[in-house]
């Protein structure tokens, strides 16, 4: 029986194998002959390396445009067991890495070259010129000057005299500590800070100088208070200029949208591209992307994936057109840690997008209750403004002379108002605005007992502004308008509810109010909005 099974086994993990295993193969080679024009040969060699399985968990563009870099740069590919080390690095490295070979004097350069580089910078110059086949009585730093243009300068006279036994990264970072600060006149901090070094190429650097200076319109002085700007890829830089050319965000064109954001810089085109799309798609404000330009730095799926989630999240939800959404999607680990941790303690329905965006301290302080107040103004004006309009965020100033505006969850706000819309105007509920700072099941028990009671079977004809401020006036009438009844908790079933809501009302005095709304239609404004308003906060 185990003789019998065995063979089975192995033919079926065999055949699974080996099927992905000859696709993964077929495809590398595909890619190499075409973009590399590399022989078969040297494609028999890298598959005695079993280097080919490692090409393929390399992103098909990094590995078009590994290729490209290196059949256009003259790379001699004798040693095809280092390709796989050499594709697995961005194209940005491998260009450097040429380049600054180049500019040494290295005549000859070979992937091995490419692969040991940083090992052989720190290797001493004799070192670096026996590994390399450069002449013992070449000056390496003479021929770095050169490619800067410069030939005779007194300046540099003891640069070309140092130990053949001091390291070659040395005699780099001295030539481009020159070239940037008294040559390009751009003293660049980060380069000589950073324990590790970056090795950039003169000829990619003065590319890239000409390239910010011409086409984002960058002068010198914009250039040194932004330092890691060189550190930028000159070709990314000009695809992403070329790409968003007809670019506009809140009036303002590419150029003038990277100067705001220079950072923005680092961004691959073809992603931001895609994201400005689905910007527009999922209805973001531009002002989000004016105050944060880092998020177009994101995948297009992980964006879109924590965007989902926040908007079925009952307490994030209410943020998704806010202006800070994109902080809060770029920082969504930090933002959902807080959420789980607030949640337990019963405080998420109290936070506000600042506190889940804030630093440190300040998130401290509102756990502690320091901070024991919930909306704000702008984020209710925010409020305001998504969901009645903009023309309707001057009723800000009316909830603002509530006693409690400012501890009614903005959450509760958002949804009161959404669940208002369905049935009552915004003119409606702009009359009535302090009924959002109400429990919704409070509101709508009373607004049932209301319709139930003085419907038109009954003999009533209200108006839906009449409604909402008799509902008002039955919410605050049992607290003496003291606006206490925005604490009142009851259950949201409100099948049973009858009359007797209205249980703390003389029934003359009930019958006199009704009365007096019924018969004064033509001053409905003083009776459901202003004077409602003075009446209930006096």
């Amino acid at each position: 029986m185990f003789g019998l099974s065995l063979p089975n086994r192995v033919v079926r993990i065999y055949t699974g194998q080996s099927v992905l295993y000859f696709c993964t193969r077929v495809r590398v080679t595909s890619l190499l002959i075409e973009h590399l024009n590399i022989n078969h040969s040297a494609i028999e060699k890298l598959k005695k390396t079993e280097r080919d399985t490692l090409i393929a968990k390399i992103p098909e563009k990094q590995i078009v445009r590994n290729c490209t870099i290196l059949q256009n740069m003259g790379v001699n590919l004798e040693h095809i067991e280092y390709l796989a080390c050499c594709l697995s690095l961005q194209p940005i490295i491998i260009k450097n890495r040429i380049a600054i070979l180049k500019e040494m004097g290295v005549k000859s350069i070979g992937l091995q070259h490419i692969f040991g580089f940083s090992n052989r910078m720190r290797k001493s110059l004799k070192c670096f010129k026996r590994s390399h086949n450069i002449p013992v009585n070449q000056n390496i730093m003479q021929n770095l000057l050169n490619y800067m243009g410069i030939t005779n300068s007194k300046d540099i006279q003891n640069f070309t005299e140092f130990n053949p036994n001091i390291r070659t990264g040395d005699y780099y970072q001295t030539c481009m500590l020159y070239y940037k600060t008294i040559y390009l006149n751009l003293h660049d901090p980060l380069f000589y800070k950073n324990r590790k070094m970056k090795y950039q190429s003169i000829t990619e650097i003065s590319k890239l100088v000409h390239i910010l200076k011409t086409e984002c319109k960058f002068d010198n002085e914009f250039l040194k208070e932004h330092p890691y700007l060189l550190n930028l890829d000159a070709a990314n830089v000009e695809e992403f200029l070329t790409e968003l050319k007809g670019l506009n965000i809140n009036g303002n064109n590419v150029n003038n949208f990277v100067k705001k954001f220079p950072r923005i810089l680092f961004c691959k085109a073809d992603k931001a591209k895609e994201l400005l799309e689905l910007y527009n798609l999922l209805g973001i404000p531009s002002q989000a992307l004016s105050s944060y330009a880092c998020a177009l730095k994101m995948d297009k799926e992980i964006f879109l994936e924590r965007f989902m989630n926040i908007g079925n999240s009952n307490e994030l939800g209410v943020w998704l057109q806010h202006r800070r959404i994109l902080p809060m999607i770029y920082y969504y680990k930090t933002v959902m840690n807080r959420v789980n941790y607030l949640r337990p303690l019963n405080c998420l329905y109290n936070a506000n997008i600042q506190t889940l965006l804030s630093d440190k301290t300040y998130f401290l302080r509102f756990v502690e209750g320091d901070i024991f107040y919930t909306a704000v103004k702008k984020h209710l004006v925010y409020i305001l403004r998504k969901e009645l309009g903009e023309d309707k965020t001057y009723v800000i100033y009316s909830i603002m002379r509530h006693p409690y505006w400012k501890h009614v969850s903005l959450v509760h706000i958002d949804k009161m108002l959404r669940r208002l819309k369905k049935y009552y105007s915004a003119d409606d509920i702009c009359k009535n605005i302090h009924i959002i700072l109400y429990p919704r099941s409070k509101v709508a028990s009373v607004l049932n007992s209301l319709r139930r009671e003085y419907s038109p079977k009954n003999g009533y004809n209200f108006t839906s502004t009449q409604y909402l401020a008799l509902c008002l006036y039955i919410l605050e009438r049992k607290y003496h308008f003291s606006g206490d009844a925005v604490w009142q908790t009851v259950s949201t079933d409100t099948s049973n509810v009858g009359p007797n809501v209205f249980k703390d009302i003389c029934k003359n005095e009930s019958d006199n109010l009704v009365e007096y709304i019924c018969k004064n239609d033509n001053i409905l404004f003083n009776v459901s909005g202003v004077a409602w308003l003075e009446y209930l906060l006096r």
